[in-house]
């Protein structure tokens, strides 16, 4: 089941209904969540409510790895749309012409999914090590004679290396030595 995605604009306008209708404490800490989310990001509050949103270019830092810059460019086709985007792109850093709300959109959206997907391949490279060094035998037993149960999150991690394993292409180091 997916989740209905709500932008940033619309939590800024949700909040801002909040802080004009709602009673003391909520309305006070309705303006305050409001303040704290645009300072973090470094936009005007004031610009995102009055819709005169004029655009200007922000730097993002995707980093050089070309993996996460193809995220970064669906990151941003996600939230601006399938339109043609301008950018100037310098080493790990993409410049885009966005209105604040926009910016801070992207900014909040590619961030999460930066980390995420940063956390997932380094899950994703030790198992496919693993399943690398089991598939070729690669590996010294050190078998003490005592089994451990494994945990379900082990259990669970052992299955996605098995089955990276017979994903791995059946290549012998004896038979490329009698290619050559």
């Amino acid at each position: 089941m997916e989740e209905k995605y709500e932008s940033f604009k619309q939590k800024i306008l949700k909040l801002n209904e909040l802080a004009l209708r709602g009673e003391e404490g909520e309305a006070i800490n309705a303006r305050k969540a409001m303040v704290r989310l645009c300072s973090t990001l470094g936009v005007n509050l004031e610009n995102i409510l009055n819709e005169s949103e004029q655009k200007k270019e922000y730097v993002f830092n995707v980093g050089c790895d070309h993996l996460l810059k193809e995220l970064f460019f669906m990151c941003s086709e996600k939230i601006l749309g399938d339109g043609e985007i301008w950018y100037k792109e310098k080493n790990s850093h993409i410049s885009l012409e966005l209105t604040p709300s926009q910016y801070a959109e992207l900014f909040t959206y590619f961030d999460f999914h930066k980390e995420n997907f940063k956390k997932e391949l380094k899950a994703t490279r030790k198992r496919l090590l693993l399943a690398y060094l089991l598939k070729h035998n690669i590996y010294v037993g050190n078998d003490d004679g005592t089994d451990k149960e494994l945990s379900s999150e082990e259990r669970r991690n052992a299955w996605k290396t098995l089955q990276m394993v017979d994903g791995l292409e059946n290549v012998s180091y004896l038979k490329s030595l009698e290619d050559k």
